[in-house]
Parts: structure tokens; sequence; C-alpha cells
């Protein structure tokens, strides 16, 4: 028995062949064997990108209508130029921020019990977090009065 036979390499359950899916790819579980088993990511930086640009694209959605109707209440065009720019840019940070932490987070989970993960949970993720950036944003105090 060698010393090399004696080592199990977690990652066997990976098809030969394996390449990441193009971004979205949101197959559909009923659209048939063959193309749901190629809606998986297997390694951590591939489920990192794809929860990063999940959040991204949700983030940038909410904070760019947010800082619309901030600008649009604002009196100056110059003002409310620089209150979208603002919305935008924070927003993006905050998104590359969350992103990166649940990404890894999930990535490392993943990885450590060697499953395969859908392209739906990075999505799925991404709209978790900006959901509790909503609900967080309203005051509780009010309630309380």
């Amino acid at each position: 028995m060698s010393v090399g036979s004696s080592f199990i390499s977690i990652n066997d359950d990976i098809p030969l062949g394996y390449s990441v899916p193009p971004f979205p790819s949101l197959h559909w579980p009923l659209a048939g064997e063959n193309a749901y088993s190629q809606a998986f990511l297997f390694y951590k930086n591939d489920i990192w990108r794809f929860t990063l640009i999940w959040t991204l694209i949700f983030f940038g959605v909410f904070y760019l209508c947010a800082g619309v109707v901030a600008a649009i209440g604002h009196r100056r065009l110059i003002g409310s130029l620089s209150i979208l720019v603002t919305y935008i840019v924070l927003g993006g940070v905050q998104a590359a921020m969350s992103g990166t932490v649940a990404g890894f987070v999930l990535g490392t989970s993943y990885e450590a019990g060697s499953f395969k993960m859908s392209t739906w949970l990075p999505m799925v993720c991404g709209l978790v977090q900006i959901v509790y950036v909503i609900v967080t944003s309203y005051s509780i105090t009010s309630l309380l009065l």
C-alpha cells in the first residue's frame, strides 16, 4: 500500500470536465436532468463571485431607486446629482463588503462539507441581504411610542 493511495480526495463528486457555468445560470430544475446538472458551483471562489455579483445587482438597483427619490426631493440640480452619486457609491461599497463576507461564508461552508451549491443560492443570499437592509432601515422607536 503506497502513501498516495491512503489519501482520499474530497472532490470526487465534481464531474470530469466541469467548468463554471456562465453568470446567472439560473437553470430550472424541471427542464430536464441534463440542463440542471450544469447549474452547480463547487469551488469557494466561484460561490463568492456569484454571491458578490448578485449582491451588487440587488444593492445597486435598491440604492439607485432610493437615490433617485432623494434627488427628486432636492431643489438644485448639482445637489441632487451629488446625492444620487453618494447613494450609488455607498450602496456599492456596502454591497461589496456584505457580498464578500456572505460569499466566503457560504463558499467555505459548502466547500468544507464537500457539497455542491445550486446557482440559485447566491441569488437568494443577495436578496436576503437587501431585504435585511430594508427591514433594518426602519426605526422601531416610533412603534414603541
